[in-house]
């Protein structure tokens, strides 16, 4: 009972109290029940924005996980754990160790958690090949509609940034119904919805319609969040993208300095989307007449020596670089870094 009440509170965004039925919960869980429990600990822990917490949780959890191999509520919520924090390679180590059998739930799951991975690791075929993949195991199965919008948001952000945004906007539409069932309009999963849309206004130059649904997200959807919860900072990105091509320069600049302030404590290492913020205050600052080069070099530095100067998302970063260098009266708009191709 205590855990089917936390369960109820994660869904309204209560993760205070969530936090306080589990423990306890676990003192009373029977031993098969226990590791459950601890994933879903980390997972609130998470969702709180206590990163550094969670990840001594899950990652103890980790070790009783693989002696025992029951569940996947423990690997789950390690890898949506180290994907907040940018931890792309130690949260594809442990999305490996997850085996589920082929053209199961599990297996839908596991690509979507793929594709997403893929996604934000700047890895665009493998990561639509993956969620549509998804998309077919679930149609086949015939999965519940919840499962199947999850697929369709993380697709729809996809086609927002890399593919087509009237094909984002079909697709939330079609997942919002199924979210709405669950999540009221208002909370983190009906935000990240609204904020695919906003993206895709962005992407169509619609600059002021994404501003102001970019701020719906942040004011509305996303007031009842952990002020550290990373979703924040991906949106205050986004919205200083869109402010720069309005010419909110002063305005961009403090949707850049929440976001980083975010990023810088999320993970010890600089988190990948903290070369993005790097990025566009270079071009706000390239916009005023100053100084910018040290963000660039930065910029490229930080992803370099995380992932390897060969990884998609340094080599992302390194085009992003060559556009300034090919554009240097600024002329195309703070919006040519973030769709720059790779090289």
């Amino acid at each position: 009972m205590l855990a089917l009440g936390a369960g109820a509170d994660v869904r309204r965004g209560d993760y205070a109290a969530a936090e306080s039925l589990l423990r306890e919960a676990l003192p009373l869980a029977p031993r098969e029940q226990r590791l459950a429990l601890l994933g879903r600990l980390g997972e609130v822990l998470h969702y709180g924005a206590r990163y550094a917490e969670a990840d001594v949780v899950l990652g103890e959890a980790m070790s009783a996980w693989r002696a025992a191999r029951r569940g996947l509520e423990v690997p789950r919520a390690y890898f949506d754990l180290l994907h907040s924090r940018g931890d792309f390679e130690r949260a594809r180590a442990v999305l490996d160790e997850i085996r589920v059998p082929a053209d199961s739930y599990a297996a839908a799951i596991k690509l979507r958690d793929a594709g997403i991975l893929a996604r934000d690791a700047a890895e665009p075929a493998a990561a639509r090949a993956a969620l549509e993949a998804s998309l077919d195991v679930l149609d086949r199965l015939g999965s519940d509609a919840l499962s199947k919008a999850t697929v369709q948001l993380a697709l729809a952000r996809w086609h927002a940034r890399d593919g087509d945004p009237s094909t984002a906007r079909r697709l939330i539409a079609q997942a919002l119904p199924a979210i709405l069932r669950i999540y009221a309009d208002g909370q983190a999963v009906s935000g990240m919805a609204h904020h695919v849309v906003a993206l895709a206004d962005l992407r169509d130059g619609a600059h002021a319609e994404a501003e102001g649904g970019f701020t719906r997200v942040l004011e509305r959807d996303y007031a009842g969040t952990a002020p550290g919860n990373v979703l924040r900072a991906y949106v205050h990105l986004d919205r200083a993208q869109a402010r720069a091509l309005l010419g909110a320069f002063d305005a961009a600049s403090a949707d850049l300095d929440a976001a980083e302030r975010i990023l810088r404590a999320v993970s010890e290492a600089p988190h990948p989307r903290l070369a993005e913020a790097l990025l566009l205050r270079a071009w706000l600052r390239r916009a005023q007449g100053q100084a910018y080069e040290e963000l660039l070099a930065t910029a490229i530095a930080q992803r370099a020596e995380r992932f390897g100067p060969g990884h998609p998302l340094a080599r992302e970063s390194q085009a992003w670089v060559e556009a300034f260098r090919a554009d240097p009266a600024g002329t195309r708009g703070a919006g040519h870094w973030r769709h720059a191709p790779l090289p």
